[in-house]
């Protein structure tokens, strides 16, 4: 699925004076919030626009100075519904325009767009007539967020720089154009984060993951900055391909946009600089992703909330970390690794609030050596020696399923031995003989996997080639080769340390050999070795 988001501001000059409970400059906010996960027929149903709407509207109560009366929500509505709350919207500014009091119009839109329309249910909305609004209502800045279906075109009319840095803004007024992704590109949303990867990162950002300056305000400046870096890193890896959000503007004036205040929350999650990983804070009553963090050493991070239930998770390579917590007003909550509990991924308790992706897709590459041998002792002795052996195996997990993996491998052996042979003149003697083998084979393992240890199990296919050069008086004799297909199984105990694992693996293998007597053989081997998980 694609999706695109829209920022379009238009910034007037801002008035001298502003509420004390706000800081200076800054403007009283009216919000007007749109959604609908519903575009008609034509168009597959979105999961998470509606919960898209509800984070962005709950980030700016708590923290934004949106007050209730000041809000109006469109939830599931059609056409008429939004231009009648559009006019509403306008009634309210023009009562308050031209006060001593700064106003800022903040429109939300999350749902479908296609060729210039907003699609709401199986009505349209001209997004033309959108920007007309925007444009005419009296309020002192107008911001208008759009997180939509391929709304491309309106970007390349306004022209759109992919960038990670935007322009500050303490001396601006005009109009700012940003893109989640440039004209060539779509958005994407994830069910690991229950939402569009922009406006996740978006709120994360304006919740104190973007105030990097620490000064406790979130400018427009830090989250796009932040939202921009995060939304880059997430989608590098996704099957719709890396987004790069982009913005364009034409400004002048002066006048820094604070988005969100985070210095005095009424709660806040702390995460000291001693902690490093990806965090994800889940509202248990709301049923929602709050906010994410991705925290690197040495700095530490604040995530404003209001009171409630919360959920704390780190998502580890073989299980999860995760603590549920209470907070009441004025209470900050301070995380630490070793307070979590270490949870298996089949018990994570937020599974039922978004479609989590337990799907995890990554490679394993490994260095092995072992031993291995026929069964039978003449075999083994006249026929296929035994051999120590070395190699590489790859390894493709979550490709199927989160317990399965497909693994690929090349193994080497060879060395010196000695076979009887029955010489022309009746009698038989003992003659040296070089060996050289190659495997090639492909496994499907099934895995079982706890905190620090797992076993694993499965079908194996292999491709067995082996060679040998018999000796004096039998140089003159060619090379003697055999090659067959050799089915099998193999299994193991894994001990996983980090993003490494040290393994000891079994292998039992069946070859017909058709040379000569036909033969059923079996064969097996012993490996140890360690893999790296990426």
């Amino acid at each position: 699925m694609t999706r695109v988001f829209m920022i379009f501001l238009a910034l007037l000059a801002l008035p001298e004076s502003a509420p004390a409970s706000w800081p200076d400059r800054q403007p009283e906010p009216f919000a007007l919030l749109v959604a609908s996960n519903d575009g008609g027929d034509e168009v597959v149903k979105l999961r998470y626009a509606q919960k898209d709407a509800e984070k962005i509207g709950s980030v700016l109560a708590d923290l934004g100075n949106l007050r209730k009366e000041n809000t109006i929500s469109v939830i599931g509505g059609d056409a008429e519904d939004v231009l009648q709350a559009m006019d509403k919207m306008q009634q309210r500014i023009e009562k308050v325009a031209g006060s001593s009091s700064p106003t800022m119009l903040i429109f939300y839109y999350s749902g479908h767009a296609k060729d210039g329309l907003l699609m709401l249910g199986d009505s349209r909305l001209e997004l033309t007539r959108l920007k007309q609004w925007i444009e005419q209502v009296p309020a002192d800045i107008r911001v208008a967020f759009i997180d939509t279906c391929q709304a491309g075109e309106i970007t390349r009319l306004k022209g759109g720089t992919p960038a990670p840095s935007m322009v500050k803004l303490e001396d601006t007024r005009g109009q700012i154009l940003v893109t989640s992704s440039s004209s060539a590109e779509g958005s994407q949303e994830s069910d690991e984060i229950g939402g569009s990867f922009f406006t996740h990162y978006l709120a994360s950002a304006l919740r104190g993951a973007a105030d990097q300056s620490a000064d406790g305000k979130v400018s427009l400046r830090e989250a796009y900055e932040y939202t921009y870096n995060q939304t880059v890193n997430r989608t590098a890896g996704t099957r719709g391909g890396v987004q790069h959000p982009t913005y364009g503007y034409s400004v002048s004036g002066h006048g820094e946009i604070v988005l969100t205040r985070v210095a005095h929350p009424a709660c806040a999650i702390d995460f000291p600089a001693s902690l490093t990983g990806s965090y994800l804070i889940y509202d248990l009553e709301r049923r929602l992703i709050v906010a994410e963090v991705d925290k690197t050493p040495g700095q530490a991070a604040s995530i404003a909330v209001g009171p409630g239930m919360f959920a704390v998770k780190k998502r580890r390579q073989h299980d999860l970390l995760l603590g549920e917590y209470s907070l009441e007003s004025g209470q900050r909550l301070t995380v630490r690794d070793e307070d979590l509990n270490r949870v298996a991924f089949e018990n994570d308790i937020t599974k039922g609030l978004v479609i989590i992706c337990e799907k995890t897709k990554y490679i394993g590459y490994s260095l092995r050596m072992g031993g291995e041998a026929f069964f039978d002792a003449p075999t083994r002795n006249d026929l296929f020696y035994s051999s120590l052996q070395a190699g590489l195996q790859i390894e493709f997990f979550g490709v199927i399923g989160s317990w399965v993996s497909v693994a690929l491998d090349v193994m080497f052996g060879g060395g010196h031995d000695a076979t009887r042979v029955e010489m022309e003149d009746g009698t038989a003697q003992d003659v040296a003989a070089d060996f050289f083998r190659v495997e090639i084979g492909a496994a499907m393992h099934f895995h079982l996997d706890w905190d620090w240890f797992g076993m694993y199990g499965g079908p194996r296919l292999s491709f067995l080639i082996t060679s040998r050069q018999l000796g004096e008086p039998l140089m003159h004799w060619p090379a003697q080769t055999f090659s067959s297909l050799s089915p099998g199984i193999s299994g193991g105990l894994v001990f996983h340390i980090g993003d490494f694992d040290l393994f000891l693996e079994g292998r039992v293998h069946y070859l017909y050999y058709n040379i000569g007597d036909n033969a059923s053989l079996g064969y097996g081997g012993i490996y140890m070795g360690a893999a790296f998980r990426h």
